[in-house]
């Protein structure tokens, strides 16, 4: 009976996650800001969005598959860069 109540917990907790929608929107918003060559809030927008880890945030970093890691490095790399170059810029 445990097992039961803890999936449907576990199943309940999946479906309140809104960390891929609300990646994908920072990150979308901190694309139009760069179109409109707006570097400052563009690079806030696109470091914000690695607040919302759009993969599975049970999974401890060592455990993740490379590509997950790769891909949240490289997204860090690039809003780190993004803010020195608007910080350039100005």
């Amino acid at each position: 009976m445990k097992t039961n109540a803890h999936s449907s917990e576990k199943e309940n907790a999946k479906g309140l996650n809104i960390n891929k929608p609300a990646y994908a929107i920072m990150t979308a918003i901190g694309v139009i800001y760069l179109i409109l060559k707006d570097w400052s809030t563009a690079s806030i927008m696109i470091s914000l969005a690695l607040v919302f880890d759009p993969f599975d945030v049970s999974i401890k970093w060592t455990n993740r598959p490379l590509w997950q890691r790769a891909w949240l490095i490289l997204h860090l790399i690039f809003s780190l860069s993004l803010l020195t170059y608007s910080f350039i810029a100005k």
